[in-house]
C-alpha cells in the first residue's frame, strides 16, 4: 500500500512540474512578445512626435494658403500610411504570439498526455 502511494504521489508530482514548467514556458514567451510589443509602441509613439513637430514646423515656414494646404495634405497621407504600416505591424505581432503559445500549448499537451498515457500502461 505504501509502495502505491508512494507511486502515486511521485506521478502527481512528474504531472505537476510537467504543468509548471508549461506555465514557465508561457511566461517566458508572453514576456518576450510583451516586451517586443512596448518598443514597437515607443517606435510608433515617437514617430508621431517627430512627424507632428515637423509638421508644425512645415505650417511656421508657410507663406501662401495653398502651400498650407498642401503640407497639410501630406502629412495626413503621411500619417495614413504610417497608421497602416504600424497596424500591420502590431498585428503581425499578436499573430505571432498566438501561434507561438498555441505551440508551447500543444507540445504541454502532448508531455502530459505521453506522462498519463505512459503511466496507465505501466
Amino acid at each position: 500500500m505504501k509502495a502505491d502511494a508512494n507511486k502515486s504521489i511521485e506521478q502527481l508530482s512528474e504531472l505537476s512540474q510537467a504543468v509548471l514548467n508549461g506555465w514557465v514556458r508561457y511566461n517566458e514567451i508572453i514576456s518576450g512578445r510583451l516586451e517586443q510589443f512596448l518598443k514597437l509602441h515607443n517606435a510608433v509613439i515617437n514617430d508621431s512626435l517627430e512627424s507632428g513637430i515637423q509638421y508644425i514646423r512645415s505650417l511656421s515656414e508657410v507663406k501662401k494658403p495653398e502651400d498650407a494646404i498642401s503640407s497639410q495634405i501630406n502629412y495626413l497621407n503621411e500619417a495614413s500610411r504610417k497608421a497602416a504600416d504600424n497596424a500591420r505591424k502590431y498585428l503581425n505581432l499578436l499573430m505571432e504570439t498566438n501561434a507561438e503559445v498555441n505551440s508551447a500549448l500543444q507540445q504541454n499537451i502532448e508531455q502530459l498526455n505521453a506522462r498519463t498515457g505512459a503511466k496507465k500502461a505501466a
